[in-house]
């Protein structure tokens, strides 16, 4: 790869990665957790609080992920079509 495209590529996934972890994904589960954790605390209510964040922390890295391919995906499609412009303006000497 290109040095332009990796650059470009590792951009856009601080980019990602910045998003994802500014967006505050609060789930009504999560929310429910937290209530009961508060209200009632025991074992059973700290274990599905966990729960929650585990699942919320997915949800958070999907969206990362999402971010991270609407950017890359056109960076890479552009490169492609680049590399196939050049390569046919520049054609291979036949031997």
């Amino acid at each position: 790869m290109k040095p332009i495209v990796v650059i470009s590529l590792g951009a856009e996934f601080f980019v990602a990665i910045w998003s994802a972890s500014e967006t505050c994904i609060l789930r009504l589960d999560l929310t429910r957790a937290m209530y009961a954790a508060k209200e009632r605390p025991s074992p059973e209510t700290f274990v599905e609080l966990e729960r929650q964040r585990r699942i919320s922390e997915g949800v958070q890295f999907a969206l990362g992920a999402g971010v991270f391919a609407v950017l890359a995906l056109p960076t890479l499609g552009l490169a492609r079509c680049r590399a196939i412009l050049e390569r046919r303006s520049n054609p291979a000497p036949i031997r």
